[in-house]
Formats: structure tokens, C-alpha cells, sequence
């Protein structure tokens, strides 16, 4: 399981890095972000799937600072 950038994302889907972005931020596709206004990361599985509109739980979006102690 490859972990790709916006941009590396972008390329396989054959779409706009704005258009990864957006969905990102939506929920749409699920990845990971590991600060506030970091760089997101998607997982190449995760990628296939939105591609071929396998419907995605939002919940798998997870945004790693989220997930630190007090």
C-alpha cells in the first residue's frame, strides 16, 4: 500500500491536483493529513476505488493531529 501526494494522485487519476484537493477536503476520498493546512497524503487503494466510484465512507478521512493527546 503506496502512499502518494496530491499531485502524484492526480496523475494516475488523470485529473486535475485541484480536483484531488477538493475531494480531499470533502471527504470524498479519504486520506491523511498530518498538521492543519499540511500536505495530504492518499493511499493508492483509496485512490482506485474513487477512481472506479466506489462509494467511500467519510469516515476513513483522517487528519492525524485530530488524533493527539490534550
Amino acid at each position: 500500500m503506496a502512499r502518494l501526494t496530491v499531485r502524484e494522485a492526480a496523475d494516475i487519476a488523470r485529473r486535475h491536483p485541484d480536483t484531488i484537493l477538493k475531494a480531499l477536503q470533502r471527504g470524498e476520498l479519504p486520506g491523511i493529513q498530518r498538521v492543519r493546512a499540511g500536505r495530504w497524503l492518499v493511499e493508492d487503494e483509496a485512490l482506485e476505488a474513487w477512481v472506479n466510484g466506489v462509494p467511500q465512507q467519510q469516515t476513513t478521512l483522517r487528519r492525524l493531529h485530530d488524533h493527539r493527546r490534550g
